[in-house]
């Protein structure tokens, strides 16, 4: 067995991760909830890192905190801490949420 980093110090404020099972993705390794980015990564197998939601002046996922798939992998539910710590723009924050995001597609 070989040790990989999948998201290293350019991503420093990760706050979570789901895996997806191999026996659902032999493409997608693992989404991340990157709180101080304001996004969700997805991370591939073979380590290439992409953004599949949100931006660092975006409110649509403000601080996302942890993450979760569902049983099928269709569904990702992420938690967020609505960005109060660290407003958007200096300015934007909101209360915590969850948020179910359709991922089907990208696994």
């Amino acid at each position: 067995d070989d040790v990989q980093t999948i998201v290293g110090p350019d991503f420093a404020g990760v706050d979570d991760f789901a895996l997806v099972p191999r026996a659902l993705s032999r493409k997608t390794l693992a989404f991340v909830a990157f709180n101080n980015g304001n996004q969700l990564l997805r991370v591939t197998r073979d380590g290439k890192t992409d953004v599949v939601l949100g931006a660092q002046d975006s409110a649509v996922l403000p601080g996302p905190t942890s993450a979760q798939l569902s049983h099928d992998g269709h569904t990702l539910y992420v938690t967020t801490s609505g960005s109060g710590g660290n407003p958007i723009n200096g300015t934007f924050s909101e209360g915590p949420r969850v948020i179910a995001i359709d991922v089907q597609h990208l696994i």
